[in-house]
């Protein structure tokens, strides 16, 4: 369902309920629809878009729920006899809450409540079920040495790539918040007891509204400084405009921000050249998720890792379940 398709189909669900306020101007309506479009953000709106386009191109809305359910088989079918690998819980929920709010959108009875779907795809995970891939965790000897590593030709790339790393890390970022990131975000702290930068997050995965106030805080350090790299930085692309940008092979800095696959290479590239073993095994999430672990190492309840990377504690103690196994674990000193 593109945009056009998306604003009809809301539409609908306006002229349906306001059916019986015939006092309801045009102008109103009109209103009222741009405001309900604002109730997602363009990210999830694209995401929703790709997987009921995936849907449509089999089916029709409405859909009944037996067609759904063989939907899904038949999508898992193929992708174990092409790839010899199963589509996670994750993927299969995103189609069916595509599906879902198509159906609601255009007025239609959710058909992906039926037991026909959820036992299907439940039926599946007990059968195909895999646990999830975890992102590498990095040690801060790790860290360290992917941010000495950073050195080559090219000195204006390899700047950037330590602000990434470094505040990908320190922050506790989410890959979309520090990619979107931008420059009129961040403020020198006047906070007498702390020296360093706040970043003022905007929009969040879990402010959709951007209506918290929510901060980062970037200090200064001994063996590296996040501030003084960000200082570093700030002074090359100035004071408009996205912080983790795209920088050309001569150096020239580009107005854009880099996309989820050039980041992604980034951190590889420099885990490689750093020999960090299982270094294919880095992703995005990494640094946030290596900034919970190392914290946690350190004596810093959940709570209080929860205040920078701004999410829920039960999601950090996720985070730390692997690192406890093994450190914290009370048969290794049964003995």
């Amino acid at each position: 369902m593109d945009t056009q398709n998306e604003v009809l189909a809301i539409a609908n669900i306006v002229n349906k309920e306001f059916a019986e306020c015939p006092h309801v101007s045009d102008e109103d309506k009109t209103r009222l629809l741009g405001v309900m479009k604002l109730a997602r953000s363009d990210s999830t709106r694209k995401s929703y878009t790709e997987n009921l386009n995936k849907f449509e191109r089999d089916n029709a809305i409405p859909a009944h729920p037996v067609t759904i359910a063989l939907w899904i088989v038949n999508q898992m079918d193929t992708r174990l006899a092409t790839e010899n690998r199963p589509y996670k819980r994750a993927t299969i929920q995103a189609w069916l809450t595509a599906i879902r709010l198509a159906h609601l959108a255009r007025g239609y009875v959710d058909p992906t409540a039926s037991p026909v779907v959820t036992d299907t795809v439940e039926g599946l995970m007990r059968k195909y079920g895999t646990p999830q891939n975890r992102a590498k965790t990095l040690t801060l000897k790790e860290i360290f040495q992917m941010v000495n590593r950073c050195e080559s030709d090219n000195k204006t790339k390899d700047l950037r790539d330590k602000v990434l790393i470094v505040l990908g890390f320190i922050g506790g970022f989410r890959i979309s918040e520090l990619l979107n990131l931008k420059v009129a975000n961040i403020i020198p702290s006047q906070y007498e007891k702390f020296k360093g930068y706040e970043i003022v997050m905007g929009k969040t995965k879990t402010d959709q509204r951007g209506d918290k106030g929510f901060k980062k805080l970037i200090p200064y350090g001994k063996k590296i400084s996040p501030a003084a790299l960000l200082e570093e930085w700030l002074e090359k692309i100035g004071n408009e405009g996205y912080l983790i940008r795209g920088v050309e092979k001569n150096g020239n800095i580009d107005t854009k921000h880099i996309e989820y696959d050039a980041a992604l290479a980034v951190l590889r590239y420099r885990a490689q050249q750093a020999k960090i073993e299982n270094w294919h095994k880095v992703t995005t999430h990494s640094l946030r998720r290596s900034f919970v672990t190392q914290a946690y190492k350190k004596g810093h309840t959940n709570q209080q890792i929860a205040k920078q990377t701004n999410q829920a504690v039960s999601t950090v103690n996720r985070y730390i379940e692997d690192f406890d196994v093994y450190e914290n674990n009370p048969a290794l000193k049964m003995w």
